[in-house]
């Protein structure tokens, strides 16, 4: 596996699915000159003719891929049906150890559906999950999980998002000890689906530094880090 992506820097190579941006192939154009100006190595796969500005960059290579994947395609369908399209061949890349890490511009069900066939689950994880960063003022971002993977959750999924999302934060955001909470309708234990009552009790029984239920403005206050 080598060194973990965060000792390697500026040596990481990114995969970059260059098709499906909101804004267009620009907004793509002008990450990748900031990346590369960062020293991050980039294989993007894209349409040459909407990527030509990048051509001759020095650690910047691009990869012919025409087939877009857009927000209307069923993901898991499409991902199984266009093995050449742009964001399948991107974590196809990562897979065989062409690039370090997947970045995309598309669709993001596509990007997951794709990265988790391509990639695989942990052992042991029984769902992938969404981690987004909700950004505050005066203190160092949320990380909100799962923030759109899955439409229901069991209270074992709900559990191991805890765990994935407190490990996020110490090994990637560099919070000591993360304090992780669980969304509900209140702050008693008691309160919320008996889905979110059970990883209650359990999460308050574990190993995490588990600060229990939090309300929605609570994740705009210090409540917890995850």
């Amino acid at each position: 596996m080598g060194l973990p992506l965060s000792e390697r820097g500026a040596r990481a190579t990114i995969a970059v699915d260059a098709l499906g941006a909101e804004q267009g192939p620009g907004v793509v154009v002008e990450a990748a000159h900031a990346a590369a100006a960062d020293g991050i190595r980039l294989r993007l796969f894209g349409r040459p003719d909407e990527l030509s500005e990048l051509d001759g960059v020095e650690g910047i290579e691009l990869v012919a891929a025409t087939e877009l994947i857009t927000n209307h395609d069923d993901p898991v369908s499409a991902v199984r049906g266009r093995p050449g399209a742009s964001i399948v061949r991107a974590a196809a890349d990562v897979a065989d150890g062409g690039s370090d890490a997947l970045v995309s511009a598309g669709s993001t069900g596509a990007t997951m559906a794709a990265a988790l066939f391509a990639l695989r689950r942990m052992r042991g994880v029984h769902r992938p999950a969404l981690a987004a960063q909700i950004p505050h003022p005066r203190r160092r971002p949320l990380l909100l999980l799962d923030g759109g993977a899955n439409s229901d959750a069991r209270a074992q999924h709900l559990i191991q998002f805890a765990y994935l999302g407190a490990a996020f934060a110490e090994a990637v955001l560099d919070v000591a000890e993360p304090r992780v909470a669980l969304l509900s309708v209140g702050e008693e234990a008691k309160k919320g689906t008996s889905i979110v009552v059970e990883a209650h009790d359990t999460l308050r029984a574990g190993e995490l530094n588990f600060a229990g239920h939090v309300e929605g403005r609570d994740l705009f206050t210090d409540e917890a880090d995850v």
